[in-house]
């Protein structure tokens, strides 16, 4: 009998703890002591010795404190900090397949990259999905699987979607602004029609773009950007030279290319939204015998080694995917730091150009300048 006494008292003075861990407030400390509630609350935030606070009162907070099991919020908040340090945060990342070009490896550098910087230990999971079918991922995008999802590549029409449903886990999406979730993007816009300014207006006949049957939402705003700058410029461009490709490979690009070929109105030029076209436009003007940038300009989205190194060297505007990186990583570690947060945080950053010989720049060298 006085086993189940000992053990009964126990499991009452276990539970009192525990209810003075949850319970007890700076004003309970503060009333049992006989100081003010801001006196214990400097004492325990351990700024009582700026503030002048007799020692002996000091000890009498913080051995109460002890006694009733008090933790400070700076307390919780530094030990809920230092265990998340040590647990890795794991990030899935959505990317459409048809882009998934040498922007996601950098993009997945600078995520690893911007942990290491801040101290952070992560895991990335990779999610490829085929264009228009991110419907399908929506059931992934849950905290029981991943502390933060990143999503790049959404259709206008899988945005609704995503956007429909309300979700425990945060969520940036890339090159998209949204009302809902965190972003980081480009000005697309802008950055389009800045594209047009690459090319002497007065040495052009026509502009022509090359996009893709399944383009994003980005992809879109981009040409529509180029087409008002076109304008703006006097250059002529109209829908019969805007045509779009299934895939973006080096066969896609020969065939668009051809067909373009046969109407080409020279000194003409082209943007083309995807660099993995370039082999391909690249061949075709070779075995027609087209000059660049005599009589065709060319500026590509996306920069590669192909860009670069190609004779002629080629122009492209290039998307800042490292910065891009960095901005996801500390939009995700607030968000994990600071659950049920409601700020939204967005960020816009300048798109980088490389003004090259095919669109008529005349250097060698590429000249990298960031947007204005």
């Amino acid at each position: 009998m006085g086993d189940i006494d000992r053990q009964g008292r126990a499991g009452r003075e276990t539970r009192t703890a525990e209810m003075g861990r949850n319970t007890v407030r700076i004003s309970d400390i503060a009333k049992a002591i006989g100081v003010s509630a801001a006196t214990v609350s400097a004492t325990l935030n351990g700024n009582g010795d700026a503030l002048r606070i007799a020692r002996d009162t000091q000890e009498k907070i913080l051995a109460y404190a002890r006694a009733v099991h008090y933790h400070s919020s700076a307390e919780t908040r530094r030990s809920r900090m230092e265990k998340a340090a040590e647990n890795p945060l794991v990030f899935c990342v959505f990317w459409r397949s048809d882009i998934m070009n040498e922007r996601v490896g950098t993009f997945l550098l600078g995520l690893h990259q911007a942990a290491l910087e801040r101290g952070r230990k992560i895991q990335l999971v990779i999610e490829p999905y085929e264009p228009g079918t991110f419907a399908r991922c929506l059931d992934k995008i849950s905290a029981s699987l991943y502390s933060g999802v990143v999503i790049s590549g959404l259709s206008e029409e899988e945005q609704d979607e995503l956007e429909k449903r309300d979700y425990d886990v945060p969520i940036v999406l890339i090159g998209r602004d949204s009302a809902r979730f965190h972003y980081v993007r480009i000005d697309d816009f802008r950055a389009g029609e800045n594209l047009s300014r690459m090319v002497r207006a007065g040495e052009v006949r026509r502009a022509s773009e090359i996009g893709f049957v399944k383009g994003s939402r980005a992809e879109r705003i981009v040409e529509a950007g180029f087409t008002f700058g076109c304008r703006e410029a006097g250059i002529p461009i109209d829908e019969s030279s805007m045509v779009r490709v299934e895939r973006a490979d080096r066969d896609s690009g020969y065939a668009v290319a051809m067909r373009l070929i046969r109407q080409l109105k020279v000194p003409e030029v082209w943007l083309v939204m995807d660099c993995r076209l370039a082999p391909g436009i690249m061949a075709a003007c070779k075995e027609s015998g087209v000059r660049i940038p005599e009589e065709l300009r060319l500026i590509f989205f996306e920069d590669s080694d192909f860009l670069r190194s190609h004779e002629p060297t080629l122009s492209c505007i290039a998307v800042p995917s490292m910065e891009m990186a960095a901005k996801t990583m500390d939009i995700l570690q607030y968000a994990c730091e600071n659950p049920g947060m409601t700020l939204q945080i967005k960020e816009e950053l300048l798109p980088i150009y490389h003004f090259r010989e095919s669109s008529g720049g005349g250097h060698r060298d590429s000249t990298t300048e960031k947007g204005r």
